[in-house]
């Protein structure tokens, strides 16, 4: 399969995708557009490429116009893209009328951001550490190899320890409004930053607990004969 990246920009944004340019018709069992997904699968269409400027951009898809190399794309929905004789590296200008149904706040969309790219990764991180040391506590090695994992562990805990104060401080400096939001908006977007903050902190407090875990697990197999 034939491909090229492009750059796409419009809208006061700009992103890349990939093209479909073999000349290949579009494959019968081809899988459905995800625009949440970090990686949208190659384009085929023209079709495909106004639906995706569209959305992404939110622009009415009856005023959309996509120029390349200073000609407006035309032609059915259904033209294959490797009619238009796209480069590697090629950059498409986009233009059109902005959706309101469309709009997404800046602020909003920031906090949506960071959570997904950031928050939903340190979480996961959280519960795979759990895991791990409920797993290390249950006695399955012994030796030089469970010392080994204790200060692993212990090292683990002090990252994703620091990772939480670092993300704290972040929040802290967004810029989740601007002058001309309005006030609805504003507190929706406080409210978001707020729950955010909330869900690290209780991290935070937690992983004190897998601290004190650890201490224990360790003390306990220093001194096998005491109790604590």
């Amino acid at each position: 399969m034939s491909t090229v990246n492009i750059f796409v920009i419009g809208n006061k944004q700009s992103f890349q995708l990939t093209l479909n340019v073999s000349g290949e018709n579009v494959p019968d069992d081809i899988e459905d557009l995800d625009l949440e997904s970090d990686e949208i699968r190659p384009l085929y269409t023209l079709g495909e490429l106004k639906h995706v400027v569209v959305e992404k951009c939110k622009y009415t898809s009856d005023s959309i116009r996509i120029i390349h190399r200073g000609k407006t794309l035309t032609g059915d929905d259904s033209a294959l893209l490797s009619t238009f004789r796209f480069k590697e590296g090629d950059k498409i200008m986009c233009m059109g009328k902005p959706d309101p149904k469309k709009h997404v706040d800046p602020g909003q969309k920031l906090l949506a951001d960071y959570e997904k790219k950031k928050y939903q990764p340190y979480a996961e991180s959280f519960s795979t550490l759990k895991e791990d040391l409920n797993q290390l506590c249950n006695n399955f090695l012994d030796g030089e190899k469970r010392m080994e994992m204790i200060k692993n562990t212990e090292k683990r805990i002090k990252c994703i320890e620091e990772k939480g104060v670092k993300m704290l401080e972040e929040l802290d400096g967004l810029v989740i409004f601007e002058d001309s939001t309005n006030d609805e908006q504003k507190q929706r977007n406080r409210e978001k930053r707020k729950f955010l903050i909330n869900r690290i902190q209780d991290k935070l407090n937690e992983s004190d607990k897998l601290s004190y875990q650890l201490e224990t697990y360790r003390y306990k197999t220093e001194h096998p004969d005491e109790g604590r």
